[in-house]
């Protein structure tokens, strides 16, 4: 049954469409809060462990990253697919199969991980490594469970289990327990035991988040994971591999071109961490967007994807670029705080962040595509991204070191993004975004305005007091344009009007 409805019938669900994205915005915005703690912690670790170990850390990250994915088997963000469309009561069906699943593959990708250890170790920075690299695989499988409760959690709509528990207090736990840690005589293993019970606090927490949320269930008992989804898990789990290593080619190409130096990979890996928190603000909205798109979807409302994805992007556009401003301000200081020797990756930071701002009013095409069930442009997708980040990051890290990294992100994202509006184009007959997306921008450039006119009479544009100065007349500007346009915007979303 379709649901081409008038507007008046279609307003209640438009109504409830923006207010579980409104929700969603709001929580990753008090979570944002307590993100701004992340750098500072992780600076403080940065001093305390060295430049080499941290280096080893962010790599080690990098390959359990990996292994969650492989060990997932697509299933998590197969679940986001699958319980909105399930009958009141049952949203659990195929719960069991999932997480045991899960578990066997956990398990035996551990072992095979705590076998090899040394060998591993001796390619990413020698025996010293072996012993923080058993402790961190010890985290793998409460990785792995853990994003099978949240994505379950934010199959009902529900952004807070995933902002509160993986994006804020994960992060904060990590850096936390290496920072007591470390007074403890654990200088080199510290930071890995911090990351492992860290992890097993984020399970923790997640489960009882997910037992509120699914206190009883009316769902049959099966013994198999159902065939639609397995055949949908499949060709995400190469996704989601795929994309694994797409978000790691730029580290992995300065590790190379470092030529064995973690130093350079340490510096590298706090311009990702501080440029992750402006494209976090981005990604949080994923899985909201992927749920409602996929009930939408399936209901075939086009009127209402093209209003909730608008609404959507111009939530997370109206986010991001003050916190673009911020960092394009206080750059140098941000990475100077890590160390003298980070100073180099200042460049790199702004290049890096503005990636991601720009990408963003494009890439949740890509949520839309694969909410309509098209797992294998997903794949495509990421491949053709690999592809282009392997030229790119080839032509442009020797010469141009951090910055060439930073720039070649920025090259296959964009190529990708591209690729994934004009399928979204494809698959539902509209571009989907209406004239509300583009108000963020405007509010940017006006504020952009007032602060270079701050930067031209100051007395001294460069430092930091008169940086405050300027990024404060941004601020202002952009605040009072968006509290003016406000009422304007809503009225806008309500429309849906799609461009297409």
């Amino acid at each position: 049954m379709h649901e081409d409805l008038s507007r008046a019938d279609a307003e209640p669900q438009l109504r409830r469409d923006r207010g579980d994205l409104r929700r969603g915005a709001v929580v990753n915005g008090i979570g944002s809060l307590f993100k701004v703690m992340v750098p500072v912690l992780t600076a403080l670790i940065v001093r305390l462990y060295g430049a080499e170990v941290f280096g080893l850390f962010i790599v080690a990250h990098a390959g359990l990253l990996f292994a969650s994915r492989l060990c997932l088997v697509g299933l998590d963000k197969a679940l986001l697919w699958w319980i909105p469309q399930q009958p009141a009561g049952q949203a659990l069906t195929a719960w069991r199969p999932v997480v045991a699943a899960v578990v066997i593959t956990t398990s035996a990708t551990t072992v095979v991980l705590l076998a090899f250890a040394d060998p591993l170790a001796a390619v990413v920075g020698g025996d010293q490594a072996a012993l923080p690299l058993r402790i961190m695989t010890l985290s793998l499988l409460p990785m792995t469970l853990t994003e099978l409760l949240l994505a379950a959690c934010t199959g009902l709509k529900r952004m807070g289990p995933t902002v509160v528990v993986k994006e804020t207090l994960l992060p904060l736990a990590v850096a936390g327990f290496g920072l007591l840690l470390y007074p403890l005589a654990l200088a080199s293993t510290g930071l890995a035991i911090g990351f492992t019970a860290a992890h097993l606090a984020a399970l923790g927490l997640a489960f009882l988040w997910w037992r509120r949320l699914f206190p009883r269930s009316t769902a049959p008992r099966v013994s198999a994971v159902p065939p639609r989804l397995r055949s949908y898990a499949l060709p995400i789990w190469f996704a989601e591999l795929s994309n694994s290593l797409l978000l790691r080619m730029d580290v992995y190409a300065v590790a190379l071109l470092a030529g064995g130096d973690l130093q350079w990979v340490g510096i590298y890996g706090t311009v990702v961490t501080i440029a992750n928190a402006v494209r976090q603000i981005r990604r949080a909205f994923d899985p909201m967007v992927l749920v409602l798109t996929a009930e939408i979807g399936a209901r075939r409302a086009k009127d209402r994807l093209a209003a909730g994805l608008s609404y959507a992007t111009t939530l997370v556009l109206a986010t991001q670029l003050p916190v673009l401003a911020v960092i394009v301000g206080f750059a140098p200081w941000l990475m100077q705080f890590f160390g003298a020797a980070f100073d180099v990756g200042t460049t790199a930071l702004v290049v890096l962040t503005a990636v991601w701002v720009i990408n963003s009013p494009f890439s949740l095409a890509g949520v839309v595509v694969q909410a309509h069930g098209h797992a294998t442009l997903t794949l495509a997708n990421v491949w053709l991204a690999i592809g282009v980040q392997a030229v790119a990051l080839w032509l442009l890290v020797p010469p141009y070191g951090l910055v060439g990294a930073a720039a070649s992100v920025g090259i296959a994202y964009g190529v990708q993004a591209a690729a994934q509006v004009l399928q979204m184009r494809r698959l539902t007959g509209a571009w989907n975004f209406s004239p509300a997306v583009a108000r963020p921008l405007v509010w940017a450039l006006i504020a952009s305005i007032a602060a270079g006119v701050a930067w031209s009479v100051v007395p001294d544009a460069r430092s930091l007091a008169w940086r405050v100065v300027i990024v404060a007349a941004f601020g202002a500007v952009y605040g009072y344009s968006a509290a003016a346009a406000r009422a304007s915007i809503r009225k806008t979303a309500s429309a849906g009007i799609a461009t297409g």
